[in-house]
Formats: C-alpha cells, sequence, structure tokens
C-alpha cells in the first residue's frame, strides 16, 4: 500500500515538472501568428476586382410578368474603361440573369429573339452601378425587326447605300445601316410602332413608312426615286461646265485631229462590245451546258421554296451561303435550314459548315455530273 502511494507521488511530481518546464521554455506568440491559427472567414461574393449582380426581367404589360425560359444576349460596356463584352445567358425558371461585373457603373444591354417568332422580341439598355446595388429588375420593351433592299427606278438593287430610321418610339437600336453586296438591310431591334425607313445613295433618295410590331419581321422595298441638289453638287456642274468649255475649244483648234482619234475610239469601243458580248454568250452556254436534262426532271418535283432556293444556286455559281441566301430570298432561319435538310435528304445540296458560316452547293449528282 505504502509502495503504490508513493509511486502515485513520484508521478504527480514528474507532471508538476514537465508543467512547470513547458511554461517557461514556451516562444511567445505575436499577434499575425494568432490571426493565421484563427479560423477561415466566409466566402464573398466578390470574385477579385467583381461584383455578383443578379438581374430579373419582366415585361412592359400591366402585368408585369417575369420573362423566363428564354436565352438573352446580354452586352455589358465599361462605362469606365469603354470596353465591351457579349454573352449569351439563359434565363431560369427564376428568371434571373447572374453576372459578374467590374466595381463601377456599366452600360447594360439586353436582347431577346423568342424561337417561336419571325422576328426580334424584347430589348434595354440601363445602367447599373453594382457597388451600390446588386440585384436589379429591369422592364423590356417590345421590339420587331425591318428589312428589305434599296434598289433605282430601273430596278437594279444598290449596294452599300445608307439607311436611316425615325421611330415613335425613341428605344431599342436606331442606328444608320448599311446595304449590303446585294442591297439587302437588316435592323433587328426595332421600337414598335410607326417607323420611317429613309435610305440615300449619292444625290438619290427614297422613303417608306412601316408598323413595327412586336416579334414580327417586316419586307420593306424602298426605291430611290427623289434626288437632292446641294452645293457640292452645284460646285461639280460648275467644273463640269468648264471642263466641256475647254474640250470644246481644242475641238474647234484640232478638229480633224480629234475626228480620226473619235473614229479610232469607236471602232475600239465597237470591237471590245462584240468581244464582250460574245464572251458573255459563250458563259451562258457553258452554264446552260453544265445543267443537264436530270436538273430539269428534279426541279419539277421540288417544292415551291425549295425550287426557289435551288433555281437561285443555279444563276449565282452553283453554291451561296446561308446568309445569302436568307437575305436575298427573305425566307425565315428556321425555314431556311428545314428546307436545306430536306435539299439535303434529296441528295440535290451538300451543306458544309466553316466556322460560324454554312455553305451550300448544288450535288454533281443533280447537276449531270455523275
Amino acid at each position: 500500500m505504502m509502495q503504490k502511494r508513493g509511486l502515485l507521488l513520484v508521478v504527480f511530481l514528474l507532471l508538476m515538472s514537465l508543467m512547470v518546464y513547458a511554461e517557461n521554455n514556451s516562444l511567445p506568440v505575436s499577434d499575425t501568428a494568432l490571426s493565421q491559427l484563427a479560423p477561415p472567414s466566409l466566402p464573398s461574393d466578390d470574385i477579385g476586382d467583381t461584383v455578383k449582380v443578379y438581374l430579373i426581367m419582366r415585361d412592359d404589360t400591366p402585368n408585369r410578368e417575369v420573362i423566363k425560359g428564354v436565352h438573352v444576349m446580354v452586352e455589358i460596356e465599361n462605362l469606365k474603361s469603354k470596353t465591351r463584352q457579349t454573352n449569351l445567358y439563359y434565363v431560369d425558371d427564376a428568371g434571373s440573369i447572374e453576372l459578374n461585373i467590374p466595381k463601377n457603373p456599366q452600360l447594360v444591354t439586353l436582347k431577346i429573339d423568342l424561337l417561336n417568332t419571325t422576328g426580334s422580341d424584347f430589348f434595354i439598355t440601363s445602367t447599373i452601378d453594382p457597388v451600390k446595388q446588386q440585384q436589379y429588375t429591369l422592364y423590356v420593351l417590345p421590339v420587331g425587326t425591318v428589312r428589305g433592299t434599296i434598289s433605282n427606278r430601273k430596278g437594279n438593287v444598290i449596294p452599300y447605300a445608307n439607311v436611316k430610321f425615325q421611330c415613335t418610339g425613341q428605344y431599342g437600336d436606331l442606328q444608320q445601316a448599311k446595304t449590303d453586296e446585294y442591297g439587302s438591310f437588316f435592323a433587328g431591334w426595332l421600337p414598335i410602332g410607326e417607323c420611317r425607313v429613309m435610305a440615300f445613295s449619292d444625290n438619290a433618295v427614297g422613303s417608306q413608312i412601316v408598323q413595327v410590331t412586336k416579334g414580327s419581321a417586316q419586307q420593306v422595298d424602298i426605291v430611290l426615286d427623289k434626288t437632292v441638289a446641294g452645293g457640292g453638287t452645284l460646285m461639280i456642274l460648275t467644273l463640269v461646265g468648264l471642263l466641256m468649255l475647254a474640250v470644246f475649244f481644242i475641238f474647234i483648234v484640232q478638229r480633224k485631229k480629234m475626228k480620226q482619234q473619235k473614229a479610232k475610239l469607236e471602232e475600239v469601243a465597237s470591237f471590245e462590245k462584240k468581244e464582250e458580248h460574245k464572251i458573255k454568250k459563250l458563259e451562258q452556254e457553258l452554264q446552260q451546258e453544265k445543267i443537264k436534262q436530270r436538273t430539269y426532271d428534279i426541279l419539277e418535283t421540288l417544292k415551291d421554296r425549295e425550287r426557289e432556293i435551288v433555281e437561285y444556286l443555279l444563276k449565282n455559281g452553283f453554291e451561296s451561303t446561308q446568309a445569302k441566301l436568307k437575305h436575298s430570298l427573305g425566307i425565315p432561319k428556321t425555314s431556311l435550314s428545314r428546307i436545306f435538310s430536306n435539299l439535303e435528304r434529296k441528295k440535290v445540296v451538300n451543306i458544309e459548315s466553316i466556322g460560324k458560316m454554312k455553305k451550300i452547293r448544288l450535288t454533281p449528282w443533280f447537276l449531270g455530273e455523275k
């Protein structure tokens, strides 16, 4: 019994000695070390120099319904750095979009194009400050689409003509447009209501009024049937008059020589015109030879829009792009994709995807080459 008590006393004394040693020989702990040992803080919504912002979209109707289950094109312009970025987002059933944007005011533009309509549907531009507020409700406004062609009095299309829009609604994308090489233009985000579409090229102008409705795609064909005379035109006419007087004076002085030169020029021009006519005729004959009887037989079996696309390809070197066909023929994108699939299944066309571009070619089988 005495031995056990003695052993316990020895153990107790050893423990006390170790505690005193540890206390006297422990290293001091600085505030920095204590902070490093502290538990980690909770994660923040901030990512570097960006802030998480939530956008909720409602339509501009009396019910103010939340827009959800759609894709939205979001364009963000940094008002400080003047940089822009564009991304496509999907609005879930909660009806919100989550963005990570820099900590300074941003100009945000939302564009919505529903799949069940032929034109664009909603548009809104708003300035947001993510430091002051992280949730915004934006009321999108209804828009529509206008496309068409610009031509002169003779019916010839005019490429690279300027097209302007004056609308009763002062929202949407009202920037000036230009026609492409086929004389076609496209304005995708015009406000609903009355819009005057004005086109001009050189000193020729024309305009037409169109009623834009939500989600629709209106076709507007404008003829430049009026002229505008300005100070620049008057100066040009004056210079032309002076030049004509100079030419007339030279003609009087060297009449005989001018007649000989004129005769030679007329002879050369006549020869070039005849050669050009021969070349065009030869090209037409070669083009016709390439189109075999099989081609005409298959054309008779196609539907109207299928035949319209095939005839366009026959007149334009047997190939084109989806974008050119859409603008030239005015067929909606969804219908165009379906028609392409039908023609490909019938071995009439081949479809080649080059990046975002789709190239449509008539098949050798259809052209009778195989």
